[in-house]
């Protein structure tokens, strides 16, 4: 197994990183805050996602690697197996796990891989959980202890390899069959099979109580029933005797009877006479009359009112029109054109557009001077280059062919080797004559100098006369010898033929290139070369300046600047006179103003109008309010028309109108109550029955029949409420166990439901006896597969420590004891240095990850781990890791060049430097 490729796109501080990892030893190099740690973090996240449940920032990771600028965090790892197939995981991770998304594809067919955990990819790839991947191949930073968790994946695969060899069978699934038999008799939340018993049971004896109950309340209702049967009976006697005494009372009541209706027709009839003398008085007035009457007067008043208001409304609209007419007299001794606004601000466009062509003239002028300014610099800056003018296309073509010619008879002439060794010589025996002639130069000159200097100055001056002279001499006679040779070595030149005429011909090519140069003011070809490019660019940008400048002529012949510059005026003059006349110095005021022209105008010709309208309103006002005075003025008889006569008028009629009503309703009610006491008997009947029972005489005095009646009543209220009191308890009686079974079938069921839970308790007894008894085997087993693992992690200890160390107790919580072989003594942990701490460490990670993964090539992945070793100690556990990573990939993160410069005596080790 081993991770391919990481590629970051962003997470924590990393962006658009990526890293192509290879087999065997990857060192990952990088100062602090170089971002190690958060591409470590990043490989963890792709295998297993990124926890957000800690509070602290520190320790969410969530929190602590996303974007600083609020992106989700995102990329891809890819990895192969041992298979040698390739997936490529491609995840982003949000503020929530909810936003998380994750895609596992085959990166040659880009189909999504179903069969790998979603969530947790490493857990299909390793076979193990966050936790164990941890403890084991991935080594944080100053985080190499081993520590028990809550499930201790590590300790129970460990267990199981060692009694089946295979980690996912044995102790773990009996343990869990066991505990799912358990859960479901008895559950955590009491859903299981003896909890749902235990459970109905409990609700059958409440069922059974409630049964048990009700039966006997059936007994109290029924005796209940009987003593109310009792009381009906003496009730219905009751009222008997009470209606017999209301039957004798009733007489006494017809003679009272007879006596109010008397008083009530005697009434009526006075009544009659003083309504029949108002209704003649108030003839043919009714309340409709009189609400006419209050309506005209309330449309007197307010006709009045708004008679008075529009006067005065009249009177101030009339003031502004004065006052608007008055402003605008002042613009209206000329005619105000409606669009002045509109050609004012097209004269200010036209304006601003004859400044900008102008401008832009003068510019194109300026551009022109200054293009052909630069146009004379450069042609004054020529120089040397300026002969080259005269060179024509052909000549210049000429002058490469040349150049050919010459390479092609050097290389001739190159070709033999004996005439290259005599050229070489003659130019030898050549320079060595000018050498003699030189010498014998000097000399000839150190003797005239000796003898003059001799002669006229100092007798000394011989001296360098004598050696001038020797030196002469010595000059002569080496010319000789060396001219001797060089004649030797030009007939042997000469015999050799065909090379002399290609030397001549050379000589001729380079004499008319030689003439050509010379003309030019140059030494050779490359330096032909050289100008001729110089001059060639400087040609190219001196007529690229020529078509510029014909460019902006074209341009500006065709402007007339006169002509602009008078119809500028023009109109300058027309805005001029416009602003003036405004009192204004820009198109801002002058808009304001015209706008605060327009208004008023509008406002007069509005107010003209309202003022029109109110006159109007005035007058139709007035007519409506005589017409009213006339008609209210008749129909109450008043001589003069003000409000206090027409109120007073309107009350009287009111009042004579109520006084008519009262006397109907006081009659009307009299009859009603007349009518009702007759109870549909005529009055005189009533007087010929009180003729007969005149003289008679009750015999119970004291006795009202009010009194009986209040007495019947109660007497049958209660009689009402012992009939309601015995249906009630003859339907509890007959419905009370209508929803509920009887007691004796709730007992039936009771003693089936005891039987059923006795045998489900004694399964689970015989359950919790198995996970005890297994539970007891586990830790056994664990206890005798302890000295496999102090050898597999004493091994690697020994090659880490060089043998110092390599015998170790380690328990089931991973505490570890070491055997000093100095002392012969176990020793505990504390005893010895945090080196030595990450050493053992170190070594119980390796082991249990060569006993967990055994066969299985595991990617290990370390972050800065040996920070506290020695020199020694890290040379130690580098030469292990790289004898390690021959059969696995690892991958190393560090700070420190110490392990650069130690593994550079190591091949094949691939850097990356962040």
């Amino acid at each position: 197994m081993k991770i391919k490729r990481l590629r970051v796109a962003r997470f924590g501080k990393l962006k658009d990183l990526e890293i192509q990892l290879e087999d065997g030893l990857n060192i990952i190099y990088g100062e602090n805050e170089a971002g190690k740690t958060t591409l470590q973090t990043f490989m963890k996240a792709m295998l297993y996602g990124l926890g957000s449940s800690k509070k602290e920032i520190r320790d969410n990771e969530r929190k602590r690697f996303l974007p600083w600028n609020g992106d989700d965090a995102a990329g891809e790892l890819l990895f192969q197996d041992d298979q040698g197939k390739e997936f490529l995981i491609k995840r982003s991770f949000g503020e929530k796990k909810k936003k998380d998304d994750i895609l596992i594809l085959d990166p040659i067919s880009g189909d999504e891989i179903s069969f790998v955990d979603r969530d947790q990819p490493g857990l299909s790839f390793f076979g193990m959980g966050e936790e164990a991947f941890e403890k084991t191949v991935f080594i944080k930073q100053l985080h190499s202890q081993v520590e028990r968790d809550k499930e201790d994946e590590i300790m129970k695969r460990l267990t199981n390899l060692h009694q089946t060899g295979d980690e996912d069978t044995s102790y773990h699934k009996a343990m869990s069959a066991l505990q799912l038999a358990r859960k479901g008799l008895i559950g955590q939340r009491k859903m299981g099979r003896l909890d749902e018993m235990k459970a109905a049971y409990e609700k059958l004896k409440e069922a059974w109580g409630t049964a048990k109950n009700l039966q006997e309340e059936n007994i109290h209702d029924q005796m209940t029933l009987n003593r109310i049967g009792e009381q009906k009976k003496a009730l219905n006697d009751e009222i008997i005797d009470l209606e017999k005494k209301k039957r004798e009372l009733r007489i006494i009541e017809q003679k009272r009877e007879y006596l109010e209706l008397r008083h009530y027709s005697d009434r009526i009839k006075a009544l009659t006479l003083a309504l029949e003398e108002k209704q003649r008085v108030f003839k043919e007035i009714n309340e409709s009359h009189i609400l006419d009457l209050r309506h005209q007067f309330r449309q007197w008043k307010e006709l009045k009112r708004q008679g008075v208001e529009f006067t005065e409304l009249s009177r101030m609209i009339k003031a502004e029109y004065e006052e608007k007419r008055a402003y605008l007299q002042h613009f209206q001794k000329d005619d105000v054109e409606e669009d002045l606004e509109i050609k004012l601000t097209q004269m200010i466009h036209e304006r601003k557009q004859l400044e900008e062509r102008l401008m832009n003239w003068d510019a194109l002028v300026d551009e022109i001077q200054e293009l052909e300014m630069k146009l004379r610099g450069e042609r004054n800056n020529l120089g040397v280059l300026r002969k080259f003018e005269d060179v024509t296309p052909n000549e210049e073509l000429d002058i490469y062919d040349k150049e050919e010619q010459l390479k092609e008879l050097k290389a001739k002439l190159s070709g033999d080797q004996q005439r290259e060794h005599l050229q070489l010589k003659r130019k030898m025996l050549k320079s060595k004559i000018k050498n003699s002639v030189f010498a014998l130069g000097i000399g000839i000159l150190a003797l005239i100098v000796g003898v003059i200097g001799g002669l006229k100055m100092n007798p000394s001056f011989y001296i360098s006369s004598g050696i001038g002279l020797l030196l002469g001499i010595s000059g002569w006679f080496a010319r000789r010898k060396v001219w001797k040779e060089l004649i030797d070595v030009e007939e042997e030149i000469s015999v050799i033929g065909d090379s002399h005429s290609i030397a001549k011909e050379m000589e001729g090519i380079r004499k008319k290139l030689g003439e050509i140069y010379y003309r030019l003011g140059i030494m050779d070809f490359q330096e032909f070369r050289t100008h001729m490019m110089r001059y060639t660019e400087k040609k190219n940008h001196m007529e690229e300046l020529r078509i510029r400048i014909e460019e902006r002529k074209k341009n500006i012949n065709g402007e007339s600047t006169q002509e602009l510059r008078n119809k500028l005026k023009v109109l300058k003059g027309d805005m001029q006179r416009i602003f003036t006349r405004w009192d204004c110095d820009s198109l801002e005021t002058f808009s304001e103003r015209f706008k605060n022209y327009k208004r008023i105008l509008s406002e007069q010709e509005r107010t003209e109008k309202e003022l029109r309208d109110i006159v109007e309103k005035i007058r139709q006002i007035e007519l409506q309010r005589e017409e009213i005075e006339k008609d209210l003025q008749n129909q109450l008889k008043l001589i003069t028309i003000d409000e206090t006569e027409i109120e007073n008028g309107i009350a009287r009629m009111s009042e004579g109108l109520k006084e008519i009503s009262d006397l109907e309703r006081n009659k009307n009610s009299l009859e009603d109550t007349f009518k009702s006491l007759l109870k549909g008997r005529s009055f005189e009947t009533i007087q010929e029955e009180h003729k007969a029972f005149e003289d008679l005489i009750v015999l119970e005095e004291g006795t009202t029949e009010e009194a009986l009646e209040e007495k019947l009543k109660e007497c049958h209220q209660q009689l009402i409420e012992l009939e309601k009191q015995i249906k009630d308890l003859e339907h509890h009686i007959q419905h009370r166990f209508s929803h509920s079974r009887s007691v004796a079938e709730l007992e039936e069921e009771i003693g089936i439901v005891e039987a059923q839970i006795l045998e489900l308790e004694e399964v689970a007894a015989a359950i919790d006896c198995s996970l005890e008894v297994l539970e007891d085997s586990f830790h056994e087993i664990q206890r005798s597969f302890g000295p496999r693992l102090n050898d597999s992690v004493g091994e690697i200890l020994g090659q880490i420590t060089r043998g110092k160390y390599d015998e170790l107790k380690i328990s089931e919580g991973y505490h570890v004891k070491i055997v000093d072989p100095v002392e012969d003594k176990i020793k505990e942990m504390d005893y010895f240095s945090n080196g030595t701490w990450d050493q053992v460490y170190f070594a119980m990670r390796m082991g249990i990850t060569k006993l967990i993964f055994d066969g299985a090539a595991v990617p290990v992945i370390m972050d800065d781990a040996f920070v506290q070793y020695d020199e020694g100690r890290l040379g130690a556990v580098l030469n292990y890791l790289y004898g390690y990573a021959k059969n696995h990939q690892v991958i190393l993160f560090t700070c420190q060049k110490r392990e650069l410069d130690l593994l550079k005596g190591f091949n094949d080790i691939n850097y990356i430097y962040l």
